[in-house]
């Protein structure tokens, strides 16, 4: 995840490094708000029980959107 003073990228690999889910998104000023509806948005498209093992969050919103997420 890349957040950034403008926009907002989410990917998601498996793996064997393959992207399964991609989304860029304008940050409106509201990183958090935008970040946490993105997350589900994106959980919602993969059957129940896939789980997330990492996050990794880059950007200049690195600091605070990761922890509020729980990246590590």
């Amino acid at each position: 995840m890349d957040i950034g003073s403008t926009s907002i990228n989410l990917v998601l690999i498996n793996e064997k490094k393959e992207v399964l889910y991609y989304s860029y998104i304008k940050n409106l000023g509201k990183p958090m708000e935008l970040v946490q509806a993105e997350i589900e948005r994106m959980k919602s498209q993969f059957p129940k029980g896939v789980e997330i093992e990492k996050i990794a969050v880059t950007g200049s919103g690195r600091e605070r959107v990761g922890k509020a997420i729980g990246a590590g």
